[in-house]
């Protein structure tokens, strides 16, 4: 994207690794603020912030512009890296980690692979990325709104059930 808008292979490369270290930072600072904050309120800020990010991407035409974004996304995903197991452990008990990242991982890992094969056809059919990173942003908001929706689960007394 950043090559198709007229910036150079060093900017785009400056701004993908700035996506990694801010992410790399962003998962110590969104770990922090959830110590202080619900996990699902802090989920759901970090969601918002990777649509604001992909909405910079697309606004992008500046270096400045590029690193803003790599910067405001990279934070907002390191979030969603450490947030994630968090926000299952509160809803669902430290015990079903396994079982749930099992089942979701494999989705995470397909979906994250077919997103950039979509927004290439995109590029490839329209001669922009825009028609793929505005949906991206639109289900980070969709997911923001969901998490911030979601109510705990009520515990169920295991012993109680069994018997």
């Amino acid at each position: 994207h950043f090559t198709d808008v007229g910036l150079s292979e060093g900017v785009a490369i400056v701004a993908l690794t700035a996506v990694a270290l801010a992410s790399a930072g962003g998962a110590v600072l969104w770990g922090l603020l959830a110590e202080r904050l619900h996990v699902r309120w802090t989920m759901s800020l970090a969601m918002a912030a990777c649509a604001l990010g992909t909405v910079l991407l697309i606004a992008t035409r500046t270096a400045e512009m590029a690193y803003a974004s790599a910067l405001v996304y990279g934070l907002a995903l390191g979030g969603l890296l450490a947030l994630i197991p968090a926000l299952w452990a509160d809803y669902f008990g430290r015990e079903s980690l396994g079982a749930i990242r099992g089942f979701t991982f494999p989705w995470v890992l397909g979906l994250g692979a077919l997103a950039p094969a979509f927004a290439g056809w995109v590029f490839d059919v329209t001669g922009s990325y825009t028609g793929a990173f505005i949906p991206f942003a639109g289900f980070y908001l969709l997911s923001a709104l969901l998490v911030a929706a979601a109510r705990p689960p009520r515990m169920i007394d295991s012993a109680r059930v069994r018997s």
